[in-house]
C-alpha cells in the first residue's frame, strides 16, 4: 500500500492487534470514571441535557496516542 492508502480487506498475514486500553496505547478525552468510551460522566450529560447525554457517547475529541515503525497501521473496531 501507498502511504495514506486506505484498504478495507487485509492481505498482511503477520498483523497483531493490540487493546487500545492497555500500554503502549494512551487515550486522552475520556471519562475515567465511566466504563467504556464516554467523554462525560453519565449522571453530569443526563443533567445537563438530552443531547449532551447522547454526544458523550461520541467519539469527536478523543485521542489515541501511540508510536510504531510498522510500514502499516490497521484498525479493527466492534460497534
Amino acid at each position: 500500500m501507498r502511504p495514506m492508502e486506505t484498504s478495507h480487506s487485509l492481505a498482511e498475514k503477520d498483523l497483531v492487534f493490540y487493546d487500545v486500553n492497555q500500554a503502549p496505547f494512551a487515550l486522552y478525552g475520556l471519562c475515567p470514571e465511566e466504563e467504556g468510551f464516554t467523554r462525560v460522566p453519565a449522571q453530569i450529560a443526563a443533567d445537563t441535557s438530552p443531547s449532551v447525554a447522547v454526544l458523550a457517547k461520541h467519539m469527536s475529541g478523543v485521542r489515541l496516542r501511540f508510536s510504531t515503525d510498522s510500514p502499516y497501521v490497521a484498525i479493527q473496531v466492534k460497534m
